[in-house]
């Protein structure tokens, strides 16, 4: 279930978003409750490349709570900033790279093929539900069963394992 605050600050993005040029895809807990996913979002997360992430904040700069700069960490590498729309925490990461067994993988490609998704007359991008179930199974972290297991559980019924495994 997405809150009705939530709603309304997608509302303001995809205004503000619209017609810039920015590739830019949601991708976290929106994401995946846009597709089905039984989670309840308490932020926004969107995944731009570097260029983009440094437009969104010009775009969003009244609502900036820390601006975009570059952000490295031994674990994740992103051009990172956050912002507050409407009561809600968005947090933009353009060029984001997660090191998964030594060695770092670009989460860029998932700004080519977004899945659409439309909800009360917007058009949403979001990464495709199999970008997200490759991305949290190859961090293999415990705290991320449940929403592999949830993603699984959709894509199975979707279609059989074979055609989602290799997607």
């Amino acid at each position: 279930m997405i809150a009705k605050n939530t709603v309304e600050s997608l509302r303001i993005l995809c205004q503000r978003l619209a017609d810039q040029d920015i590739r830019w895809v949601l991708v976290g807990s929106t994401s995946l409750a846009l597709q089905g996913v039984d989670v309840t979002p308490r932020d926004i997360d969107i995944l731009t490349d570097k260029a983009g992430a440094y437009r969104i904040n010009a775009l969003l700069k009244d609502c900036e709570v820390k601006p975009v700069g570059y952000r490295p960490s031994d674990t994740l590498r992103s051009y990172l900033g956050e912002f507050c729309v409407s009561d809600v925490k968005v947090e933009v990461m353009g060029d984001y790279r997660e090191k998964v067994k030594g060695k770092w993988q670009d989460s860029t490609p998932r700004l080519t093929s977004p899945v659409i998704i439309q909800l009360e007359g917007m058009q949403l991008p979001v990464s495709p539900l199999h970008a997200h179930l490759r991305s949290y199974e190859s961090l293999g972290q415990e705290k991320n069963a449940a929403k592999i297991a949830a993603i699984g559980a959709i894509l199975k019924s979707r279609r059989t394992t074979a055609e989602w495994r290799n997607e």
